[in-house]
């Protein structure tokens, strides 16, 4: 099985292992931009899309 994200591009990314994904995202999760911009909302809706093929 074959485990893909979709990036805020609309870029399919696969996911060779799980474990360091989470670990890297972890990474960025406390990132933002001074001040937050109304797009982003959208953005990060978009960010969290997964698809499995």
């Amino acid at each position: 099985m074959n485990l893909y994200i979709t990036d805020l591009k609309g870029r399919q990314i696969e996911v060779t292992d799980l474990n360091k994904a989470i670990r890297q995202a972890g990474w960025y999760k406390t990132y933002q931009h001074e001040p937050p911009l109304e797009s982003d909302k959208e953005q990060q809706h978009i960010g969290q899309i997964c698809t499995r093929n």
